[in-house]
């Protein structure tokens, strides 16, 4: 809740949602080619021990970032801004992959499947989320391509340990990771959420690695502890 709280209050310098939605299936060059933002950085990372505790709250974003009311409340309220979220980790989808065009489709038909459910009544409304929210009418908030993430990367990334380490020392994260930490040099006061699952699983000698490692990308993107007293 702090964490969409404080995008929320910001929106109007975060990622605005593009002129018009264009999902590639057939000839895939990128899911979000077409996504036009005031400033795109990472604001909040939510960081998990592993993939398997994403999901649930994976499904979470998407019912409090991407629902139809939550739609109509930021084309209503914020200018028709969107908080964008995404998975970054090794089951990320790859643009260069085969199968990519393929996997998206079946993403798209099972959420075409769950709103015909929903709408007909034979499954929960919570159901909706099980799936990313890929439409023919509505633009998703949900980043799904690895490649997209890199070159427009998303205001809230959910990684893990490992994932996290490798942005670091791989050479295809460090364009977003120079423009957020202009953006966090530029603007002192800017707030960045860390959030870490789990937390009490982080002891002993592994505990200090992933304090070290935090530290290490913290300093990368330019928010050291408690700067100023309030990161």
């Amino acid at each position: 809740i702090p964490v969409t709280a404080a995008m929320v209050k910001n929106i109007d310098v975060i990622n605005k949602l593009p002129t018009r939605a264009v999902i590639f299936f057939a000839t895939f060059v990128a899911f979000f080619c077409f996504l036009y933002s005031l400033t795109i950085i990472i604001r909040s990372l939510l960081l998990y021990p592993m993939n398997a505790l994403v999901a649930d709250q994976v499904g979470r974003l998407r019912k409090a970032l991407d629902s139809d009311k939550v739609r109509k409340y930021l084309d209503s309220n914020c200018n028709k801004n969107r908080i964008f979220f995404g998975s970054y980790n090794g089951e990320t989808l790859k643009a260069e992959r085969e199968d990519t065009v393929d996997r998206l489709s079946n993403l798209k038909i099972q959420a075409d499947l769950l709103e015909s459910s929903v709408s007909s009544g034979k499954c929960d409304s919570d159901d909706l989320y099980v799936t990313p929210r890929l439409s023919d009418t509505d633009f998703t908030c949900e980043m799904l391509i690895r490649e997209d993430m890199q070159e427009k990367c998303p205001d809230i990334m959910i990684t893990n340990i490992s994932m996290l380490s490798i942005m670091l020392m791989r050479t295809g994260e460090q364009d977003m990771l120079d423009q957020t930490r202009k953006y966090y040099e530029e603007n002192p006061e800017a707030e960045f959420h860390l959030v870490v699952d789990e937390l009490h699983l982080h002891r002993g000698t592994s505990g200090s690695e992933v304090a070290y490692l935090l530290r290490m990308f913290l300093d990368r993107i330019g928010v050291p502890p408690m700067k100023n007293g309030k990161k």
